[in-house]
């Protein structure tokens, strides 16, 4: 009988129309909370994703090039240098900068160095692998039976945090322009007054470095080549203006001194 009161008090209700939609509300209100946390959390995982691995792809780049191990010489020099922990200190730099509000455990962190060789047993890559596990909580916390759980771990691509550093030398042909002021204040020392011993002046020490330059290009590739460039009261520079021969004028950009603490540029066709 109980159940028969029942059944004639739920039809009542719908022949009336009174409270008709609050039935189907309370089953749609959890469902419609799951689709808007889903939605809402699932751009904020998507986003913190996307930050994982551009911080992958910036570290695994710092972390090669940082490395100054000679593994030619020594297989066993990023093991005598501490390199992993110094590469995960690293790592745990550059995430905590990219994503400062985001957790990461220790144990989630890894660096893995591979050296590729050739059939010779000749070095002539490293494989550089950055991964990290972010741990993210939901905007919208887990409720009874519908959302995200508390703690969701995300990790970047595949392909990020990843690159090959070659070991092959490529001496490419190289032209270089040096640039060299030789103007009257090579004369003097780096304060800008007469020096007392000889050597002492700008003018020997950029001697110096213009020989060094050159013989460092020079002996690195024959077929470099090396352009000096020597300048003393000013720099050649073209005009918007033209000539009658329809070209654009030179001028020279001049150091002009109008008093002993100022200097002015002016420029002169």
């Amino acid at each position: 009988m109980k159940i028969k009161y029942a059944v004639d008090f739920f039809l009542l209700v719908f022949r009336r129309e009174s409270g008709a939609m609050a039935l189907p509300f309370a089953i749609m209100f959890p469902i419609l909370l799951m689709f808007f946390s889903f939605a809402l959390d699932g751009a904020h995982f998507q986003s913190n994703r996307a930050r994982l691995a551009d911080a992958m792809n910036q570290v695994v780049l710092a972390i090669a090039i940082n490395d100054r191990c000679d593994y030619v010489a020594d297989k066993e020099c990023a093991v005598k240098h501490g390199n992993k922990e110094a590469n995960e200190k690293v790592l745990s730099h550059y995430l905590n900068y990219y994503l400062p509000y985001v957790t990461f455990t220790d144990n989630g962190l890894d660096v893995i160095v591979s050296m590729n060789r050739d059939n010779s047993e000749k070095l002539t890559s490293i494989d550089y692998n950055a991964s990290g596990i972010a741990t993210l909580h939901p905007i919208l916390k887990k409720y009874n039976e519908f959302g995200f759980n508390d703690d969701i771990h995300i990790h970047a691509d595949s392909s990020a945090g990843t690159v090959r550093k070659s070991m092959e030398q490529k001496n490419i042909p190289t032209d270089f322009v040096f640039i060299v002021d030789v103007s009257g204040s090579m004369g003097e020392d780096i304060n800008g007054l007469e020096p007392d011993i000889k050597g002492g002046i700008i003018y020997d020490i950029l001697k110096d470095v213009v020989v060094d330059f050159s013989q460092t290009i020079l002996n690195g590739n024959e077929k470099n080549t090396i352009g000096i460039v020597p300048f003393n009261i000013g720099v050649p520079v073209k005009l918007s203006k033209m000539t009658f021969l329809v070209e654009k004028k030179l001028a020279v950009l001049l150091s002009v001194n109008l008093k002993k603490s100022m200097r002015r540029l002016a420029i002169k066709d």
